[in-house]
């Protein structure tokens, strides 16, 4: 309904000049960002309360399937190695906190030629999943900040959304019984083997 109206006034604001039309695009992008953010907001509240079925997930089939359909510039290496496991769990969570994963170490890399490391492997009764970049890395006191709702360190290179993928993917996460951060790779360039 409200786009209805906010059409409507636009319509008017072509009629009345420049100056009104320009002020209520301005009120149509600011309308269709806290719609996007109150999605987010839903999504953030409910997702520890989906219930997902339990089946067998091939974990090398997802994050090919992931890297697949994640934009990545074309100068970007991705390197996926280790154990990728097929194991029992919940899949559309697992995929939702990798392609997040996936999606924001592109997305806030500094160069258009960076490398990203995806690694799996188990660990006692565990599958642990990395994601590294050799990118400009996330300051020792951002680190929790990145996993709160709506927070962003810095203005990225033309990225869109709600700022809501970290804060879901911890909330998922930890809703399963897991364990999510951010740490900092010491001694092994990301880029090289």
């Amino acid at each position: 309904a409200a786009g209805g109206g906010l059409e409507f006034l636009a319509a008017l604001g072509k009629a009345a000049g420049d100056a009104v039309g320009g002020r209520l695009e301005a009120l149509r992008a600011q309308s269709r960002r806290m719609t996007g953010m109150l999605s987010a907001l839903l999504d953030y509240a409910s997702v520890t309360r989906k219930t997902d079925a339990i089946a067998p997930v091939d974990t090398a089939r997802m994050i090919r399937a992931i890297v697949g359909s994640v934009h990545v510039p074309p100068g970007f290496r991705v390197l996926i190695e280790g154990t990728w496991p097929t194991f029992e769990t919940a899949a559309a969570p697992l995929d939702l906190v990798l392609r997040n994963l996936v999606d924001n170490a592109v997305k806030h890399h500094d160069r258009e030629d960076g490398t990203l490391r995806l690694t799996a492997r188990v660990e006692d009764s565990a599958v642990v999943f990395e994601v590294a970049d050799d990118g400009p890395g996330i300051r020792p006191e951002h680190r929790d900040a990145v996993f709160l709702p709506f927070r962003k360190l810095a203005p990225e290179r033309g990225t869109t959304g709600e700022v809501m993928g970290l804060a879901l993917g911890r909330r998922t996460v930890e809703g399963l019984g897991g364990r999510i951060g951010v740490a900092l790779l010491v001694g092994r360039p990301v880029g090289r083997p």
